[in-house]
């Protein structure tokens, strides 16, 4: 009798965010059915790198040249109990879906902030739609992962704003700088929002609180120290030299030279591989850079603009690579029609999100300041995009749920919703 009244109590607390699980949970097996995601093979190379980065960690204690620990810990935590490679491949899909679930929760209750619970309800269902987010699901990637942390950060940095408490600050600090741990190009953003917060940082150092902030910072250290003493180099990843020189850099010179572009086969990228050490590659690297800032900008430009294009425009790379594995004979069907509506989303979503970010980054950056930051997040993450292309919807998606915040807050203001 206890119990039923606790869930019962429980059900009428949390009905939205139990709905939103089990809608969360139907709506990949009615997309399992259409595109097969679970009956799939096919492994991406920077899958098995990520595999070999936990492998690196959890079996061999050591770094991995691209792939901070943190991400790697989280995806090879079952190498400490004998997990075979086939094993974590499987985990990696447990954990990306909770991660998924766990982005959707947090979304409602920012939008709730903003709305009705029930309206909140509705937007947040949006997410559900993504194409490129749950069909990564699959996938030992980082995006989901990332998506998680960075939700998760802002979520706190709204509940600090709204108390005034420094615990919040501090959690939300703390997730943002672990998130460079999953995917280092959070770096500079960690950064400029730790900045941003240095006074009330220094005006804390001493809070019990602050120990979450000492303690990721410290994650990063070990990371820095880690690369440092295995290739030389005090820094998070190499994989910016890497992504700069066979990417952008690559596609420059090609501008430059009127050849077309490769990724696979890329001479540039041959260079790299038969370099002996990872400074070696940072020089070479930054070398280049400069030697193209001073000779061949305009191309260089060209070539980010294109990235920046490539990446707005295309569809998902994973729906793009799903066989038939069942022989069903709507798969194709299915395949295209999923497809068609990754690239609309990616394009619609990425073009709403950089209008809203402008408008609410003018608008609430010396008064809601939350807006201002989430704004700023979804601007950030457009601009470094610009350093690589061909990944599909890969790299924007991971802001697709801001769109759905400021698209609420949007619709709020004008009393299109309440």
């Amino acid at each position: 009798m206890i119990s039923f009244v606790f869930m019962r109590a429980f059900l009428k607390q949390f009905r939205f965010e139990v709905l939103l699980i089990i809608v969360g949970l139907s709506t990949l097996v009615v997309a399992d059915f259409f595109l097969q995601m679970s009956s799939q093979t096919m492994i991406f190379p920077d899958s098995d790198n990520y595999l070999v980065a936990a492998k690196n960690l959890m079996v061999y204690h050591r770094g991995h040249d691209y792939r901070p620990i943190v991400m790697s810990f989280i995806y090879g935590f079952p190498y400490l109990f004998g997990a075979t490679d086939a094993q974590v491949y499987t985990f990696s899909f447990y954990i990306n879906l909770v991660a998924w679930l766990a982005t959707t929760i947090l979304i409602f209750q920012i939008c709730k902030t903003i709305v009705k619970p029930k309206t909140a309800f509705l937007f947040t269902l949006i997410f559900y739609t993504s194409v490129g987010t749950f069909t990564l699901l699959y996938h030992l990637l980082s995006e989901n992962m990332y998506t998680l942390f960075i939700v998760l950060a802002l979520f706190f940095t709204l509940k600090y704003y709204q108390s005034k408490r420094f615990l919040y600050l501090s959690f939300a600090l703390s997730v943002l700088i672990c998130s460079m741990l999953i995917r280092p190009g959070s770096k500079w953003l960690a950064i400029v929002f730790s900045l941003y917060f240095a006074k009330i940082l220094y005006q804390n150092y001493a809070h019990k609180a602050m120990l979450f902030i000492y303690g990721s910072w410290l994650l990063v250290a070990v990371q820095c120290a880690g690369l440092y003493y295995q290739f030389g180099n005090f820094t998070i990843s190499y994989i910016d030299s890497v992504t700069y020189y066979n990417y952008i850099g690559s596609k420059a010179m090609c501008l430059k030279e009127g050849k077309d572009y490769q990724q696979i086969d890329n001479p540039r990228a041959n260079v790299l591989l038969h370099l002996k050490t990872r400074d070696e590659i940072v020089k070479v690297a930054k070398a280049d850079l400069i030697e193209q800032l001073k000779n061949n900008k305009v191309n260089l430009l060209k070539a980010y603009l294109y990235d920046v294009y490539d990446n707005t425009v295309s569809g998902s790379a994973t729906v793009a690579t799903l066989e038939n594995k069942k022989n069903t004979t709507f798969f194709e069907a299915s395949k295209t029609v999923f497809f068609f509506i990754s690239t609309w989303q990616n394009r619609l979503l990425t073009l709403l999100g950089v209008v809203l970010a402008l408008y609410y980054f003018y608008k609430n950056y010396k008064t809601e300041v939350f807006f201002a930051m989430i704004s700023t997040y979804v601007l950030y993450i457009v601009a470094v995009s610009g350093i690589s292309s061909t990944q599909g919807d890969r790299f924007h998606l991971v802001f697709f749920p801001i769109v759905i915040i400021l698209s609420v807050k949007l619709f709020k203001e004008k009393q299109w919703i309440n």
